[in-house]
């Protein structure tokens, strides 16, 4: 994933690796990589956020179940959170974002759900699948305990320097939701 996007929060594929490369081994990502980061940082920060409100705007809060989910991994703030179902994800309108977006894969049918900060997007085909948000939840959690900006800016660099399937922050996300496969 040759940059960015995949901070958008998170995007979050319907299937699991097996693959434990990412906390078996610690890559040092390019100094191009975190270049291109930086120059989009803003860019991807203004997707986030614009995303965030849309979610905001038309989303439902957290179930009495996915509420207790959140407090239980240690959410702050879960009475934030709001998900929204829609046939296709959010993507980027700046045409940079958007063509690293697709660069790194994002906007795929893989992608069953995708954070944007406190608001949580999930594909409508999806909408029975709790999985996906409990593992969305994780990158909630991932965001609040570093601060959207640095998670995004983290989350970017994984998905340039790892590949989606072995990200740290995808493995730990994946390992809190450990054998709930979408």
């Amino acid at each position: 994933m040759p940059i960015l996007l995949a901070a958008f929060a998170s995007a979050c594929v319907s299937f699991k690796s097996d693959s434990d490369a990412a906390s078996a081994t610690a890559l040092a990502p390019s100094p191009e990589s975190i270049r291109q980061v930086e120059a989009l940082l803003d860019k991807a920060m203004q997707f986030q956020e614009a995303s965030e409100r849309l979610a905001f705007s038309k989303g439902r809060a957290l179930t009495k179940d996915e509420a207790g989910y959140a407090a239980a991994l240690g959410i702050e703030h879960p009475e934030k959170i709001r998900v929204r179902y829609q046939w296709r994800l959010p993507k980027p309108h700046d045409p940079e974002l958007l063509a690293t977006f697709k660069d790194l894969g994002f906007g795929s049918w893989l992608e069953g759900g995708r954070t944007h900060g406190y608001g949580i997007f999930v594909k409508s085909y999806f909408s029975s699948k709790s999985a996906i948000i409990r593992h969305e939840l994780v990158h909630v959690l991932q965001a609040e305990r570093m601060g959207l900006r640095a998670f995004t800016r983290q989350y970017l660099i994984e998905a340039m320097t790892y590949g989606y399937f072995d990200m740290p922050l995808e493995a730990e996300a994946f390992n809190k939701t450990e054998g709930e496969r979408y």
